[in-house]
Formats: C-alpha cells, structure tokens, sequence
C-alpha cells in the first residue's frame, strides 16, 4: 500500500497536482490546482 507522500508524489509526477498561482472559474485563487484528464 502506497503512503500518502507517495500517492501525493506520484500525483504531481504525472501532473495531475499542478502547484503555482491559479485563478479558478469561482474567482477564488489557488496554490493548487488538480488536471482531472491526468489523474
């Protein structure tokens, strides 16, 4: 069984977690951002 770090890690190798500055459509901002076509 993968560790959350792991699972966490392996989110953000393949891109799926992508971390910077986002603007999301609710006009709220984000350091996070998950691609749900990556996941």
């Amino acid at each position: 069984m993968m560790t959350e770090q792991e699972v966490k890690q392996l989110l953000i190798d393949t891109q799926a977690i992508l971390e910077g500055h986002f603007l999301l459509t609710s006009g709220l901002h984000s350091p996070m951002y998950v691609e749900k076509f990556n996941v």
